[in-house]
């Protein structure tokens, strides 16, 4: 008894999922381009810094919050970012409140407590905050290359000076190509130091400076060595600043694209 062999084909089904055509296309091409995107938020910080009242500070703010909540940055890993500036936030108050003159709330003498200065520092802060996250956004969302790729775009029309835009976008790569590695080794040399019995936390403030000071030494030798390797092996490979070293993507709509970056240009530089 022989066992059957005989291949049945089947016919080609493409199963991908159905991608948007027409306007809609059109529509959503710009909001996957990060020129755009980096064009829009400036326009977002200038307009964050001309408005003085709480109500339309605080519609930025919410939208800032949606799109940060649909980057999905708010991780345990970014969170560590935001610390900084919980820290300047309470220095400023502090600072903004406690003033020389004659102030609304009288705590010792002429040293007293002004609430003026209070709100002045809350609004700022909220700008810094929506800025923060606004950047903290681009950076997940996108990779080095795209924002390779805008910062060329956005230079390019400086070619027309004489500007060497090319060498400025090699010098960009090789600055935003070496965050990861320098990340990393902060990362190994802080859990070396805590196999060594270093403390980061909980201990006093001289003791956690010392701390911090047995990595960044041994991370600035590591950094230097490191962008030394990095541009030798880029000599290697023939990397240099001629024009159109590395690849523009074209998307569907990219027209579009191009047309609100150009409207959004103008506008900030009226603006200014």
């Amino acid at each position: 008894m022989t066992q059957d062999t005989t291949i049945v084909s089947k016919p080609y089904t493409n199963e991908h999922p159905a991608c948007l055509s027409g306007f809609w296309a059109y529509v959503r091409a710009p909001w996957s381009d990060i020129r755009f995107i980096v064009c829009v938020s400036l326009l977002f910080f200038v307009l964050l810094w001309c408005i003085h009242t709480w109500y339309g500070l605080s519609i930025c703010v919410v939208l800032v919050f949606i799109y940060a909540y649909t980057s999905k940055i708010f991780t345990r890993q970014t969170t560590v970012f935001f610390l900084p500036f919980v820290w300047f936030t309470v220095l400023s108050l502090l600072f903004n409140g406690l003033v020389f003159g004659t102030p609304d709330m009288v705590i010792l003498g002429n040293f007293g407590f002004r609430i003026s200065g209070i709100i002045r520092t809350a609004m700022v802060g909220s700008r810094i905050l929506c800025m923060i996250m606004i950047c903290t956004s681009i950076a997940t969302r996108f990779t080095v290359l795209d924002a390779v790729i805008c910062i060329r775009s956005l230079l390019s029309p400086f070619r027309l000076l004489h500007i060497p835009v090319d060498h400025i976008e090699l010098i960009m790569s090789m600055t935003l190509c070496s965050f990861p590695p320098v990340m990393r080794e902060v990362r190994m040399l802080m859990i070396s130091q805590q196999i060594r019995g270093v403390a980061f936390h909980n201990v006093s403030l001289k003791k956690r400076l010392n701390a911090w000071i047995s990595v960044f030494v041994p991370l600035v030798i590591r950094f230097f060595r490191m962008s030394a390797f990095q541009a030798l092996s880029m000599k290697e490979h023939g990397y240099n600043g001629q024009a159109r070293r590395l690849p523009q993507p074209l998307a569907r709509g990219a027209w579009a694209c191009n047309l609100c970056v150009f409207v959004i240009g103008c506008v900030i530089l009226m603006v200014f």
